[in-house]
């Protein structure tokens, strides 16, 4: 597992960054900064967001969440990237099963306030128990941390049906343009690998990084071996050459695929 001395250096900064607006002018708010996705998974690379959990000793009241918005432009202003994204919770929270609740977070440099965080789910709430890295506050080993096997599989199960069932879709509307000639093969890789992962978390129970999650996909599904290959040399190597037709159309019966296994898995 990656350690706090072991974070890189462009996301070490930008976390100096985001530390120090928020202790100037939420002063106190944030008691706990712990990382999760990709750092905490070792499988960080230059273009990847940093994912977070800020925890603090209270709910944001309407003050608080004036001036952490207000923190999100600043730091915008002066870090261009990586991305810091996350959702600002409560000690207490984490001791409860992750609901949608009213807490303010961050996307893609864009600061919300409601119940829509995609981050208050079972498998960020495992990552942080089994993987976060502390920047701040305790170690994670020391927080009471609610995990809920039954419930991931739930939340995996979920995910499937409503957002992976909904990529095969919109890559056969795009295959139907008879013109296009050139899919993107970021596309390729986030959504073999990305559905690889939750393969990898319905069969075993634990959560993993997109690049280990493919290299035990091989083994899973030899058969697709070369597509597989494919996805990790773009997420590991960054290879950014477009793929064509076949090769969509290869993923979307991948996704389609490994979908049904996972609603096996998990029914």
């Amino acid at each position: 597992m990656t350690s706090a001395d072991h974070i890189p250096p462009p996301a070490r900064s930008a976390l100096e960054v985001w530390l120090r607006h928020h202790d100037e002018r939420v002063p106190g708010f944030v008691e706990g900064l712990y990382l999760i996705g990709s750092i905490a998974l070792g499988n960080w690379r230059a273009e990847s967001d940093i994912d977070i959990v800020a925890v603090s000793g209270r709910v944001a009241d309407t003050n608080d969440v004036d001036a952490l918005r207000a923190v999100n432009e600043a730091i915008n202003a002066e870090v261009p990237g990586p991305d810091i994204d996350g959702p600002f919770v409560t000690w207490a929270d984490l001791a409860r099963p992750p609901t949608a609740a009213v807490r303010p977070w961050t996307l893609h440099r864009e600061f919300h306030h409601d119940a829509d965080c995609f981050e208050l789910n079972p498998a960020i709430w495992q990552t942080l128990s089994r993987h976060g890295i502390a920047v701040r506050g305790p170690s994670p080993s020391e927080l009471d941390i609610h995990v809920d096997h039954r419930a991931l599989r739930s939340f995996i199960s979920e995910n499937t049906s409503g957002y992976w069932r909904s990529i095969p879709p919109s890559i056969d509307a795009a295959l139907a343009d008879p013109e296009r000639v050139e899919f993107s093969a970021g596309i390729t890789s986030w959504s073999v690998l990305g559905i690889g992962r939750m393969l990898y978390t319905a069969r075993t129970g634990e959560v993993t990084s997109k690049s280990d999650a493919g290299r035990w996909l091989i083994g899973e599904l030899p058969h697709h071996r070369d597509l597989i290959t494919h996805a990790l040399r773009v997420r590991d190597l960054g290879e950014c050459q477009p793929d064509g037709r076949e090769t969509a159309r290869a993923t979307a019966a991948f996704v389609t695929e490994v979908a049904d296994l996972i609603e096996a898995e998990t029914s």
